[in-house]
């Protein structure tokens, strides 16, 4: 109850709320939470060119052969708003990075990181339903060519459960709490970040549709930036109407509305 749902725990004078599990292998210091709570909010960033370099120059071989240049791109990165993170978490960790994150294999590594090697009946159910559920959402065959294309997944979601920075100020982050408190509860097992996967995964998918984002089609279409230039992946939308109202209220200039207000509301998942 605590870790997942520390409202009724805490003064309405709180601002953020951090557990650590007690297993975690190294107590967080003061100067550990203070750097962590810096990073929960972004300021708005103007469109700007990123140079990236793909490869090390290679020198010139000793018979004579010019070396291989170096590969350089440059990427025009467009205008940021600003974010905000209603809750921070850190990436399931994985031991390979070639290792294909599949529900299942993403089951067995958060088992792993609270010792255990076994799977319950609850659990097997559970990971029997979310395997299910993008192959019937993502099913081609029911859906018409001129019905937007979103994909379902719970790939960018997998997260540990280790230390958790809670946002206690704003509404949005209460019912994404709520939403994953019911959720594990409805389970009935030990791997809270197995289910927040798949209400972040849900939330996602509702918010494209209900907004009218680029669709898979569209999105395929747009080259790709390499993860290394921005922290975008480090960001996940949360669905939420006030993001909406907030910016429509932007506009009315006799409302006093400060930047961290203004600012898009996210889950962060951060190594």
């Amino acid at each position: 109850m605590l870790k997942l749902s520390p409202g009724r725990f805490f003064s309405s004078s709180v601002k953020y709320a951090m557990f650590v599990d007690a297993t975690f292998p190294v107590l967080p210091t003061q100067d550990d939470v203070q750097f962590l709570l810096s990073e929960v909010y972004r300021e708005a960033q103007q469109e700007r060119t990123v140079t990236y370099r793909l490869d090390k120059p290679k020198p010139a071989g000793d018979d004579g052969k010019a070396g291989a240049p170096q590969i350089v791109y440059k990427y025009k990165i467009p205008p940021q708003p600003a974010r905000r993170s209603i809750l921070f978490v850190s990436p399931v960790r994985i031991p390979d990075e070639h290792i294909r994150l599949s529900v299942h294999t993403a089951m067995r590594l958060m088992l792993e990181e609270v010792g255990q090697y076994e799977e319950s009946d609850s659990l097997r159910l559970q990971r029997f339903f979310y395997e299910s559920m993008p192959r019937v959402i993502n099913k081609g065959e029911q859906r018409s060519f001129y019905e937007p294309l979103h994909k379902y997944t719970h790939t960018p979601f997998y997260t540990r459960s280790k230390w958790i920075i809670h946002d206690m100020t704003l509404e949005e982050a209460r019912q994404l709490r709520c939403d994953w408190f019911q959720e594990h509860s409805s389970w009935g097992n030990e791997l809270d970040s197995f289910s927040l996967a798949a209400v972040l995964a849900q939330r996602d998918i509702v918010r494209r549709i209900k907004w009218a984002e680029l669709d898979q089609r569209a999105l395929d279409g747009i080259p790709e930036i390499p993860e290394k230039i921005t922290d975008d992946n480090d960001w996940k939308m949360v669905w939420t109407d006030d993001i909406r109202f907030l910016t429509s209220k932007a506009k009315d200039r006799s409302v006093d509305t400060t930047a961290k207000e203004m600012a898009g509301l996210y889950v962060r998942i951060i190594n």
